[in-house]
């Protein structure tokens, strides 16, 4: 009973201090709706009309502007979509010295067949907003580091899927990425190496990089189980498990040999109220995951100080 409440207090705490909700989600397999046949645009608009009218657009007679607002979004976004529309042509100045092998004409005759997929045509029109305002992507750079080139090319990729929520799962079990001035030694020694960190700086011009491209970041700092990491530096805050009367025993699908914060340990609240703050105040979001799945609360029921 004394384990469930101290439980029971250690997620309410967690709760409060972020004013967040606890949502649970569960995924209604198989998906309802129809596949997309081959060649379909993506992501699909919600309406899309097609004319035999063509419409040519020269580069050099086109401009695009905005009646916004000055916005740096929209204004960066414009060249950014320019060599998409265009892209670069590579031209041949200098003349071939031997002409007989050229090919002079090629003709290439396209048949319809309406048994075949409809392809998409050129003289199209569509019309897109998105259905679901939530639209997200989790990345894991926790137990499996990525680099912010990586990080930034997943971003990019996102747009191009008009995707604009980037769940960031920072820190785990298997090691502690996120370099804190508050908590340095949380990354000094939680983390695969030196060279495995995300500084502050790297976050600020990932989340840049994000905000640009229409993309909101949130992090994940995953408790109050996951949290084997923070036990290299802050043994004091991690639950030891016990088993057969022995400690940092673990026992596979119930609990490892310690993963989970101690919730009558003081300095756990504290460390989380100052740890959040500073995660508040570099991460833009109204919003901060905490995780909070795979408590494996046997490792609290083993030792009567629990």
């Amino acid at each position: 009973m004394k384990c469930m409440l101290h439980r029971s207090l250690l997620l309410l705490y967690l709760a409060v201090i972020t004013s967040s909700e606890i949502l649970f989600l569960a995924v209604d397999l198989p998906l309802k709706g129809k596949r997309s046949p081959p060649n379909a645009i993506w992501p699909h608009p919600q309406e899309i009309q097609i004319s035999n009218d063509l419409l040519y657009i020269r580069p050099g007679h086109i401009m695009i502007s905005s009646n916004m607002e000055p916005c740096d979004i929209i204004a960066k976004a414009i060249p950014r979509y320019q060599p998409v529309f265009f892209p670069p042509k590579l031209t041949m100045h200098q003349p071939p010295a031997d002409t007989s092998n050229i090919l002079r004409s090629l003709t290439l005759n396209v048949l319809d067949n309406p048994q075949c997929e409809q392809y998409i045509q050129y003289n199209s029109n569509e019309t897109c907003n998105p259905r679901f305002q939530h639209r997200g992507v989790l990345l894991d750079s926790s137990r499996h580091f990525l680099p912010v080139p990586l990080i930034k090319k997943n971003l990019d990729v996102m747009a191009y899927n008009k995707l604009n929520v980037f769940h960031w799962h920072i820190v785990d079990d298997q090691s502690f990425p996120f370099e804190s001035r508050t908590f340095p030694n949380l990354s000094r020694q939680g983390a695969f190496s030196s060279d495995h960190v995300c500084t502050p700086e790297d976050v600020t011009s990932i989340i840049e990089h994000a905000r640009l491209l229409g993309i909101r970041v949130i992090p994940e700092i995953d408790t109050p189980g996951h949290t084997y990491s923070w036990g290299k530096s802050m043994p004091e805050l991690i639950t030891v498990c016990w088993a057969n009367g022995k400690p940092y025993q673990a026992i596979y699908g119930q609990h490892g040999e310690m993963e989970i914060f101690n919730p009558i340990e003081p300095r756990v609240y504290s460390t989380m109220d100052a740890l959040l703050r500073e995660v508040k105040s570099i991460f833009p979001s109204n919003y901060i995951h905490l995780g909070m799945d795979e408590v494996y609360d046997l490792c609290w029921q083993v030792i009567d100080d629990y």
